[in-house]
């Protein structure tokens, strides 16, 4: 098993077109450098150890899905991801390193059944949402909004009658793929 760094402008692209391709092994993959970066490629690629330290005002952007078997540590810069260029954690993967200059700056997605915080955020806020308790294996997908929720398409005078206040700073969204429950909690502070 080895290590890869990458570094430079160029970033990664998975050309692998069969069913083989990149075999990540127990190797970590760093990108690092001061300039903008990408994960690219005709497929998807897996990686079991995912290193961030890219200190470009524009971090690393997928072009491409992705999967972590392992640990994504976000030491600096931001991962960008989109509905379709989507970070997917697997069962029994963590996460470490995050602050407000390394986060997820996008949706992400988490397998399994374990306990899971998203290291989700935008506009060098970490923001993250946790769920715990599940009741059984599941896919979730969180993404975290720095708006306020009655412009986009949340009416918030139809809150539940239990709420006694929404937010006009910033939202989350969090689906499941199947109908697991599990106790869900959000980040607080001073902004907030």
């Amino acid at each position: 098993t080895y290590n890869i760094t990458v570094t430079g402008a160029a970033g990664w692209a998975n050309a692998s077109t069969d069913a083989v391709g990149f075999d990540p092994g127990t190797g970590a993959v760093l990108f690092t450098g001061t300039v903008a970066q990408s994960i690219s490629g005709e497929t998807s690629t897996t990686f079991y150890d995912l290193r961030i330290n890219n200190t470009s005002a524009t971090g690393v952007t997928l072009a491409q899905p992705i999967t972590v078997d392992n640990i994504l540590t976000l030491t600096d810069g931001y991962l960008y991801t989109d509905a379709v260029n989507l970070l997917t954690m697997s069962a029994g993967s963590s996460v470490s390193g995050v602050t407000n200059s390394s986060f997820v700056y996008g949706p992400m997605a988490k397998v399994g059944s374990t306990d899971f915080t998203f290291p989700i955020g935008k506009d060098v806020l970490y923001r993250p949402i946790g769920i715990s308790s599940l009741s059984g294996s599941e896919t979730f997908t969180a993404t975290y909004f720095h708006a306020n929720p009655d412009l986009a398409p949340y009416d918030v005078t139809s809150k539940d009658g239990s709420l006694d206040h929404v937010s006009e700073t910033e939202y989350w969204t969090l689906t499941e793929a199947g109908t697991a429950d599990a106790w869900v909690t959000l980040s607080w502070d001073s902004y907030s």
